[in-house]
């Protein structure tokens, strides 16, 4: 006998209610995420922003009412001698702006953008690197120092041994010399020089929101009715290949009825039955007829009797 999983009606509407409000949920997550934020270029260059080992690192986020006077004043901090753009990327309704600004300017350049008129609600953040190492200096001078007396020794010593060693010596203390200077330079750059990360994007109209808004919602909503009922049938598929596999093992899941007969078959301790054989079969007083034949020897004509005898 096949076994195959059975729905009643009261169960396939319950499962039919559950993907529905399953999808309702998902779509009113903020799952696909719109606007500048969501471009791969605002992506790599926050996380550009956030590898950065400047002193000052300021992130702001905003949208403006016009995309094309913001960067106009992009435009005009770009060509101060004070700035380094490092990445900047646009299109009509975004702009990714990335750039080191020296210490001097970075305040001036920082209310201009947050007094910029027609912008809204910010999201700014600033850090400040507390990781800086405050005793490359110190370092750096004592194995100059270092560097000098090797160079002393060496002028004055007339060993050959003494002598490469010192040179050993020496070249050791050079490369440790030049490692503190490239991290000092580094360093001092780093403190110099503050980091600006923008991610600005054009205010939509509050109808355009509203139909953006429930076009994602919708979109989100089929895309999880589809899903969800694509999975659900996978599921009852496997839940009945498994009891296709199981009816072909010979495996059954009702009581009684796996694997060979049922203990219930034989009725133990049934009244007057055991194993299937009758307790009255032997030694009751029941009759049965015999059937006999006789042939007479002389003529060879044989006799059929039947009688009846006593079982005991």
């Amino acid at each position: 006998m096949n076994m195959r999983l059975k729905l009643s009606r009261q169960f396939k509407l319950l499962i039919a209610v559950v993907i529905i409000l399953g999808a309702v949920a998902f779509a009113r997550l903020n799952v696909f995420k719109s606007g500048s934020s969501a471009s791969g270029t605002a992506f790599e260059t926050e996380r550009e922003f956030k590898k950065a080992n400047n002193y000052i690192r300021t992130k702001m986020i905003f949208n403006v009412d016009s995309m094309s006077d913001f960067i106009g004043l992009l435009d005009r901090i770009s060509s101060k001698e004070s700035v380094s753009v490092l990445k900047k990327e646009q299109s009509g309704s975004s702009v990714v702006f990335l750039a080191e600004i020296q210490e001097e300017d970075y305040s001036q350049i920082l209310s201009e953008i947050r007094e910029y008129r027609g912008a809204g609600s910010k999201k700014e953040d600033t850090k400040k690197n507390t990781d800086f190492d405050a005793d490359i200096q110190q370092r750096l001078d004592i194995n100059i120092k270092l560097k000098n007396k090797y160079l002393k020794d060496l002028e004055a010593t007339k060993q050959a041994y003494t002598s490469d060693r010192l040179r050993e010596s020496l070249n050791l203390v050079q490369k440790t010399i030049d490692s503190l200077e490239v991290q000092l330079k580094t360093l001092s750059h780093n403190k110099e020089n503050n980091l600006l990360f923008l991610n600005v994007g054009a205010k939509p109209s509050m109808i355009k929101g509203v139909l953006t808004s429930t076009s994602n919602m919708a979109l989100k909503f089929v895309i999880a009715l589809v899903g969800l009922t694509i999975a659900t049938f996978v599921i009852l598929f496997v839940i009945n290949g498994i009891l296709s596999l199981m009816s072909l093992l010979g495996i059954r899941t009702s009581k009684g009825s796996g694997g060979g007969k049922s203990y219930g078959s034989y009725k133990y301790g049934s009244t007057g039955r055991y194993g299937g054989y009758s307790y009255g079969r032997y030694g009751s007083n029941r009759k049965r007829k015999v059937k006999r034949i006789y042939k007479d020897p002389e003529t060879g004509e044989k006799t059929e009797v039947t009688s009846t005898d006593n079982n005991k």
